[in-house]
C-alpha cells in the first residue's frame, strides 16, 4: 500500500506527507477501485505508518477517517429448503 501511495502522489504531482494526499488518495481507492471496507482501513493504517513512522511527517486530522464494515449474514439455506 506505501507503494502504491507514493506511485499514486507522484503521478499526480502531490507532496505525500500531506493531507491532502492522503485522503484523495483513500477517496480514490473508494470510489474509483470500490475497495472493501476492511482494505480501505488498511490502506489508512499503512499510509499513515509511512508518513508518520518512515517519513517523519505526521499527517493530522487524518485518522479518524476510517471506512465501516457492512454487517452481512450469510445465507445458507431458504425456509423452504430448512
Amino acid at each position: 500500500w506505501q507503494r502504491r501511495f507514493l506511485g499514486w502522489a507522484a503521478e499526480r504531482k502531490l507532496e505525500p506527507a500531506s493531507k491532502v494526499a492522503v485522503e484523495g488518495f483513500i477517496t480514490w481507492l473508494a470510489l474509483e477501485r470500490k475497495v472493501s471496507a476492511g482494505t480501505q482501513n488498511q490502506a489508512i493504517s499503512a499510509v499513515l505508518f509511512l508518513t508518520s513512522e518512515v517519513m517523519r511527517q505526521p499527517v493530522e486530522g487524518v485518522d479518524g477517517v476510517r471506512a465501516k464494515r457492512s454487517c452481512y449474514l450469510p445465507v445458507v439455506l431458504s425456509r423452504e429448503e430448512v
